[in-house]
């Protein structure tokens, strides 16, 4: 399974739509017990009826992952993520094919509290620039985004403004969510991540 950010960033340099939902691999059973069912990370994403018109589901997947979006780590050492399973849902929403090109893609990781909230801030530390790091050009950046959930972070590739790629952190409760966006205006991109951040406060608060 493919990193979400950087899956965003090879979307970007290759002008594709889309990224690819996380791929659903047999992985041992060692899950942390009284964390979200599949089932109910299924739950709380959202549906066609909530997307800008035009947009319609491409696909979905859930199951248990080993994606590096979900793992707890610092970005900012040497060394490959710890692989640990972790329970995910996603669903793929886009215009692809009918005229202009836009895609929303939600994922959901029944991480832990804990873990949600050090998974945003170990990104967020990445985007703002690792200590002792050799300045580097930014290809992903803050986005300024309202809060949300328990902590959130929001993030954008610079691009043709018609096809800037955005992506929302979003971690509430147990779990820890993303947003990612591309080919839709600010507006459109914001109303997503908060109503998708409603849903996910209904569902594990």
């Amino acid at each position: 399974m493919r990193n979400v950010l950087r899956a965003a960033l090879a979307c970007a340099i290759t002008v594709a739509v889309g990224l690819s939902a996380p791929a659903a691999a047999a992985l041992p059973a060692d899950l942390p017990t009284g964390l979200p069912t599949v089932e109910r990370l299924r739950q709380a994403l959202l549906t066609a009826a909530d997307m800008p018109a035009g947009l319609t589901l491409v696909g979905s997947d859930s199951g248990e992952t080993q994606d590096s979006d979900f793992a707890v780590w610092d970005r900012c050492a040497d060394g490959p993520a710890p692989k640990k399973p972790v329970r995910f849902a996603a669903v793929s929403f886009g215009t692809v094919g009918r005229g202009a090109d836009a895609s929303v893609e939600l994922m959901i990781g029944a991480t832990g509290e804990e873990n949600a909230r050090s998974i945003v801030a170990a990104v967020a530390k990445e985007i703002d620039g690792c200590p002792d790091a050799e300045p580097q050009p930014q290809l992903i950046v803050r986005e300024p985004m309202p809060a949300l959930g328990d902590a959130s972070l929001g993030l954008s590739i610079p691009s043709d403004a018609s096809r800037r790629i955005r992506a929302v952190l979003i971690a509430q409760g147990d779990v820890l969510a993303y947003a990612v966006t591309t080919g839709l205006g600010e507006p459109a991109s914001v109303a997503i991540a908060k109503t998708f951040a409603d849903r996910l406060a209904r569902h594990f608060t």
